[in-house]
């Protein structure tokens, strides 16, 4: 038999009842009161983990409302009165609130009981195959827009894609977030989000505001969402966006979620919301190193405001047994072994993280450890370079490079940058994840190449062998013209210092590195066979003519 809704009438007549009964009669008190227990707790229940909270269970339309227990104490008897049952509410079983679409409202399992806020739409299971043909046409049209509009045609994204939404409409947390940026309009992005309410009902899709995403706004929304999407994402400061930011990766990653609600107690509730992000501007979302987070298809706008095409897409879309077939098609590619921080390279996705690169780090990244090259270049001529590139003061990049762990000693009566590729690739470690990678070149096997460099280093700066034997003299490097904080130099200089034992260090290599090539120059019979046989060093020779 269903149980039927709360009735206040029904709970009072049973309380009167109660209490009529004389203290004499213990036995039918007893009974009388174990009535009225047992029909307030098949309706209201305690949540773990929210002290004093108490949820009421609509049975009408199967949901669940939230009450501190003193509020209903008051509301529905007199607590000074009925004391008996006021106890009986906190001391009644805990229950733990999950989303589970395969369980009741309320269930037990493993000696546990929990209260199911589940309410989206359960997909029955059958054979892909099974269904006509007319039906599965609909979900091929729905298919080749997700592949050539939405992936853009790339078979690694689509096969993600897929993947990821057969999670999504079984209502599984996926712990990424989708983001559909194309500074195009009318391509389609938008169709995506009724692809998806179409499969578990639109009660269970939601529109998200920005300020359900400031730490202090109510987020009442977010109960009962299991797919949320925003479009754009206005803030009015930096510090706003910050923690905008940061309370998105909450959402994203985190387990449960802290719900504040209007004239209510925050509760928290298990996090089964998987998000989209939808926008036409390219600097709608500030990645910084997170964008592991984040699954960015590159979207085709091929297609763009073409009226035809939408029409029979929406068509398919909205035809019989399309949400039946399409969620069965999924469930027939469903591949458990799938991970999910596999998450496709593309286009947008790299370009989205190199935009948030920091900009020295960048210039490093681009100019040293993407062209396998270390540093060792005069501090004045590296300052003025990145200035060039970035816009930012001496100063700024002084304090820039300190902070990463880059600065400079002194060679004779000048400073220098004299960074080992391996260390600036370790300084840069965090960053680099949003390049590929870069092997470390220790040897040229080429030998055809080994002389086309030297040959390029006489002809250009005609290099006699007696040169060789400092490096500080094998290139004269051009006096650089003095940027406008060049008085400013001397004052990053005293900031940059290093301890002396380092500084030291740099300079028993630099030395070592001076013998070594003046005993390969003594035991050398031509200048090539010198140079193959110490091919670092040219290496670091052609580091500073790149760079004169």
């Amino acid at each position: 038999m269903q149980k039927s809704n709360f009735s206040v009438t029904t709970f009072k007549k049973l309380l009167s009842n109660a209490n009529k009964i004389d203290k004499s009669d213990y036995e039918s008190r007893t009974i009388s009161r174990s009535k009225v227990k047992e029909y307030i707790s098949s309706y209201f229940f305690k949540i773990i983990d929210c002290d004093y909270e108490l949820v009421f269970h609509n049975v009408m339309n199967n949901s669940f409302d939230y009450y501190k227990s003193d509020r209903y104490l008051n509301r529905f008897f007199d607590a000074k009165k009925n004391k008996w049952l006021s106890n009986f509410i906190t001391d009644s079983e805990f229950y733990y609130v999950t989303v589970n679409p395969s369980k009741p409202s309320i269930y037990h399992d493993n000696n546990c009981h929990y209260l199911n806020m589940f309410n989206g739409i359960v997909r029955k299971y059958k054979e892909y195959d099974t269904f006509d043909k007319k039906t599965k046409s609909s979900v091929d049209i729905v298919l080749e827009y997700l592949e050539n509009i939405i992936c853009n045609s790339n078979k690694i994204s689509f096969d993600y894609l897929i993947q990821y939404l057969y999670r999504v409409v079984t209502y599984q947390k996926v712990p990424i977030a989708m983001y559909l940026n194309s500074e195009h309009k009318g391509i389609g992005k938008s169709t995506f989000v009724k692809v998806i309410s179409k499969i578990i009902g639109t009660s269970g899709v939601q529109k998200l505001s920005t300020s359900c995403l400031n730490e202090d706004a109510f987020k009442s929304e977010l109960i009962n969402t299991y797919f949320g999407y925003f479009e754009e994402l206005p803030c009015s400061s930096k510090s706003n966006y910050m923690n905008i930011m940061s309370f998105l990766k909450t959402l994203i990653t985190d387990p449960t979620v802290v719900v504040k609600r209007k004239h209510k107690t925050a509760i928290n509730i298990k996090n089964s919301i998987n998000l989209l992000f939808i926008s036409n501007n390219f600097n709608a979302l500030q990645f910084d190193n997170e964008t592991r987070r984040f699954f960015a298809p590159d979207v085709s706008h091929s297609m763009k405001n073409n009226i035809k095409y939408f029409t029979r897409l929406n068509n398919a879309i909205d035809s019989d047994k399309f949400a039946d077939c399409f969620f069965n098609y999924l469930k027939s590619k469903f591949n458990k072994k799938w991970n999910c921080t596999n998450v496709p390279k593309t286009s947008i996705l790299n370009d989205l993280k190199t935009s948030y690169v920091p900009k020295v780090q960048l210039f490093l990244i681009e100019n040293f450890v993407k062209k396998n090259k270390s540093i060792d270049i005069r501090s004045t001529l590296l300052y003025k370079k990145i200035a060039f590139e970035t816009d930012l003061t001496v100063n700024a990049i002084g304090r820039i490079l300190k902070s990463i762990g880059i600065t400079t000693i002194k060679r004779k009566s000048e400073r220098f940058f004299v960074i080992s590729l391996k260390y600036l690739k370790s300084i840069l470690k965090k960053y680099m994840s949003e390049f590929d990678e870069v092997d470390d070149i220790d040897e040229v096997d080429d030998i055809d190449e080994v002389d086309d460099i030297v040959d390029e280093v006489d002809d250009i700066y005609d290099i006699d062998e007696d040169e060789v034997d400092e490096v500080d003299d094998i290139v004269e490097v051009d006096e650089v013209d003095e940027v406008d904080e060049v008085d400013e130099v001397d004052e990053v200089d005293e900031v940059d210092e290093v301890d002396e034992v380092d500084e030291n260090e740099i300079l028993k290599q630099i030395e070592m590195l001076q013998s070594k090539i003046k005993q390969k120059k003594i035991k050398s019979k031509t200048k090539k066979t010198k140079i193959k046989s110490n091919i670092l060093d040219i290496d670091n020779l052609n580091n500073i003519l790149d760079w004169s």
